[in-house]
């Protein structure tokens, strides 16, 4: 998504009603009857005839495959209105851009494409687009649209450099952020794409920044054809020594003398610090004519989720551009929004509240989280005043920190008494969290079933959370206001982080005792199961302790979703072995606990180990073919259990 906007505040809602959003995509090669959709959701209704859907696409050749948009901070440019002249200004850095405009019409005037562009797009009314190719760098250019009438529109205006048209590639990361747990690893996938018919062996090689996490590129070097693309995978490493923190990683690919660059951000945290929950949180509120505001936050524990809602009010635009940085330098991403309170002369919201959250690896000390907004600064009505909420939360499923029902997050603005809004949830546990914002009169306290996080007023915000014990079908987040006024609520559900599979067994077998401990962590986007497991054997009869050791345990697992492996135990008459399984679907671990089914004691369950029992089938004790090693069940008979055992272990990998 490149843009939004929205305008035409008509209705009794207290909220614009029509939208335009700007997305873009590469296509490396030609499309053939490609169906793109364009789907809304959280916002149906049919008051007023229900909504109208549409859509507008355009495919440009030529672009600068790698930057495709002119880097000038104009851009893009959005804007809403009500008169008979939609128009939008921006500003360029290069020359020979192709400058886009888009426009929505919504009910009565014929739009049709402004001085000086070319129609790309119209349907005689509702929309239409528009372009213009430039000759050199532009300032203030005029995107203008021809109209039939005065009414409601929004505007989006944008500008697409042109591509060198020098054989080159590109470089780009899938995914381009990762958080992995301390002691275990993630992978992103680097893909390199031929541009202006490139062909060629591009060299792959991966820096991070600071040492640290250790890097695999497989393959280091890949084969371009023209007009396509290859990958290499990227596996990210760590061990329980890796310093916690954010590590920027940098893939660079060469081909003579071309060069690119790809960035990857990987957050090393520990394992979540015990159930879900709110850790710490802080506020702030700045005055009249002010366009930024500092909380300073501490927390008890790392590998906290940390969610900060920055408001905004008595502004007279909804084109803000918020933006949220710290001094613990997190790397913050913009989870949702939402605009309200339309009483001024502009015609569009002057309110407004923005999620954003990130990742803290360690302990916070003093941190200063500052929320900014720009491009929207005015003096009118008082001019701006800005504020944050910011909560820590503990436990949190750090990989995936929010239940993933289409519900999510939820907004809702209005005029009454009753800030309110629905949201659905997958999973139970789940910890619901809001913000509300009463910009002037009002003050919020907690809604039914909710408890406090922070509340000030009159004419401020307010926040509050509760836990649920299943997943929720339109639970209604509420607040309690004490008179009618504009006010602006997002909710959301932070889903918790899943146990760890822990091992806690006692086995006696052969005469021995054998004592098994251990916890395990699983990463689900690198497939991957890291831990220790402490493993203590004594004679069942004296207590003397036969053997003691605790194992570091590094593996993957695959469709199956679960992760094998077998422990070699020298205690007993016979070795004894435990073929351990944890299944990353369940978050469950168990042991087996039978004579050693790697028979030779090579490290591996090969074939040479399964083809001894089964050659030894059916033999008691007292037969020559008979070998206690190979009754892994001790039963006296080398049966079909064993047998079994034997051929669903073959492969297993062997810690000894």
């Amino acid at each position: 998504m490149r843009a939004a906007v929205s305008g035409r505040n008509d209705g009794t809602t207290g909220s614009d009603r029509d939208q335009i959003a700007e997305f873009w995509a590469r296509s490396a090669t030609p499309l053939s009857s490609d169906n793109i959709t364009e789907s809304i959701l959280g916002c149906a209704s049919y008051q007023y005839g229900g909504e109208y859907n549409g859509l507008m696409v355009f495919g440009i050749s030529g672009a600068n495959f790698n930057n495709p948009f002119d880097p000038n901070g104009s851009i893009p440019a959005s804007v809403s209105g009500y008169n008979g002249t939609p128009a939008s200004l921006i500003s360029t850095s290069n020359p020979s851009d192709m400058i886009l405009g888009v426009a929505l019409q919504s009910t009565f005037p014929v739009l049709s494409a402004g001085s000086g562009f070319t129609l790309i797009n119209g349907d005689g009314g509702y929309m239409v687009s528009e372009y213009a190719i430039v000759n050199s760098p532009a300032t203030s250019f005029p995107v203008t649209f021809g109209d039939g009438a005065n009414w409601y529109w929004e505007v989006i205006a944008d500008a697409v450099q042109a591509a060198n048209t020098a054989p080159d590639f590109g470089l780009s990361a899938s995914p381009s952020s990762l958080t992995i747990t301390a002691g275990s690893s993630g992978t992103s996938t680097v893909t390199v794409t031929s541009v202006n018919n490139f062909t060629g062996t591009v060299d792959l090689q991966a820096t991070v920044t600071p040492a640290g996490p250790s890097l695999i590129l497989n393959p280091s070097s890949v084969p371009v054809p023209p007009s396509g693309s290859e990958s290499s995978v990227l596996t990210i490493s760590t061990d329980n020594t890796t310093s916690l923190g954010f590590y920027t990683i940098t893939v660079t690919g060469t081909s003579a003398s071309n060069s690119r660059s790809t960035k990857i951000i990987v957050t090393v945290v520990s394992p979540a610090p015990g159930p879900l929950g709110i850790d710490s949180s802080a506020e702030a509120i700045c005055g009249h004519n002010t366009n930024s505001c500092s909380a300073t936050l501490s927390t008890l524990h790392g590998s906290d989720l940390v969610i900060v809602y920055t408001m905004e009010v008595l502004d007279l635009q909804t084109s803000c551009n918020f933006s949220v940085n710290d001094t613990a330098g997190l790397f913050w991403t913009l989870r949702g929004s939402v605009s309200g309170r339309n009483d001024g002369t502009t015609g569009s919201d002057r309110d407004q509240v923005a999620e954003f959250w990130a990742v803290s690896p360690s302990v916070l000390s003093s941190d200063i989280i500052t929320e900014s907004i720009s491009g929207c600064a005015s003096f009118e009505y008082g001019g701006e005043y800005n504020s944050l909420l910011v909560v820590a939360v503990a436990g949190a499923n750090l990989s995936s920190p929010f239940d993933p029902d289409v519900s999510l997050p939820a907004s809702a603005s209005g005029y009454n008494n009753t800030p309110t809004l629905a949201l659905s949830t997958s999973n139970g546990q789940d910890l619901i969290i809001s913000a509300g914002q009463q910009s002037s009169y009002g003050t919020l306290t907690p809604g039914p079933g909710f408890s406090q996080i922070f509340s000030n007023g009159p004419g401020w915000s307010a926040e509050e959370y509760q836990t649920v014990n299943a997943p929720q079908t339109n639970l209604t987040v509420t607040y309690v206001d004490d008179t009618t006024w504009y006010w602006e609520i997002m909710g959301d559900a932070v889903q918790a982080a899943p146990p760890d599979p822990a091992v806690q067994q006692t086995v006696t077998f052969d005469g021995v005792t054998v004592s098994l401990s251990g916890n395990f962590i699983i990463n689900t986007t690198s497939r991957t199961v890291t831990g220790t497991i402490s493993v203590t054997a004594t004679n069942s009869t004296t207590g003397q302790t036969l053997f003691s050791k605790t194992f570091t345990i590094s593996l993957g697992y695959g469709s199956r979703s679960t992760a094998r492996f077998v422990l070699s135990v020298p205690a007993g008459s016979s070795w004894l072995g435990a073929t351990c399984s944890i299944n990353a679907s369940t978050d469950t671990a168990s042991c087996v606990v039978s004579r050693d089914p790697d028979v030779d004691h090579d490290g591996v369950i090969s074939l040479l180990d399964v083809s001894q029992v089964f050659l030894a089938y059916g033999s008691s004790t007292g037969d020559a073919r008979y070998n206690p090693s190979l009754d892994l069940y001790g039963y006296g008979t080398v049966n079909l259990f064993d047998a079994s055992l034997a051929a669903i272990d073959y492969g297993l990998p062997v810690f000894s």
